[in-house]
């Protein structure tokens, strides 16, 4: 599949391209992802002041959760929210390979996923890739001037139903 352009949405292959203008615009996003998708991981990716955890914001938020109840879990490694559905918050900036075996934090992402139903913010995901499932929706922040460049590479189905419902949108 080529570039295409659908309602400001910019896609290519399992990739979408989306631009937020404003932290508002980027809490807006995770806010209707969080209403939209099932539970599964989301791989946070970009350097120091991107939008991760503005993202994170926007998502608990869409889950009842208070935005100033929101930090990066930077030296606490995971936040855990009890919200509806459940939400690990973690942040693996501060993570070296030697910490993970006695974290088990793949076992601990699959069981969030798979037996709670609950989603995984995983902030820094670049720095461990291999606690993610296979499935995650990996989204890399980037500056462009003034703007945010959200990039969302995911499975084609994932990809298929957020096209479907930002298609929707009024």
């Amino acid at each position: 599949m080529g570039l295409t352009q659908v309602k400001g949405v910019y896609i290519y292959g399992n990739m979408i391209i989306l631009t937020s203008q404003s932290p508002e615009e980027t809490q807006q996003l995770a806010h209707w992802m969080a209403k939209y998708l099932e539970p599964q991981a989301l791989a946070l990716v970009g350097t120091l002041g991107m939008g991760k955890t503005c993202f994170a914001k926007g998502f608990l938020s869409a889950l009842d959760v208070d935005e100033a109840d929101v930090s990066s879990p930077t030296f606490a490694i995971i936040h855990e929210y009890d919200t509806a559905p459940s939400v690990l918050h973690l942040d693996l900036y501060r993570l070296e390979n030697d910490d993970l075996p006695n974290l088990a934090l793949d076992e601990r992402i699959d069981e969030q996923i798979e037996d709670f139903g609950g989603f995984v913010l995983v902030e820094w995901a670049n720095k461990h890739p291999k606690v993610l499932p296979p499935n995650a929706i990996w989204i890399e922040f980037t500056e462009h001037g003034s703007e945010r460049q959200l990039r969302i590479e995911a499975t084609s189905a994932i990809e298929d139903r957020l096209l479907a419902f930002w298609d929707s949108r009024p």
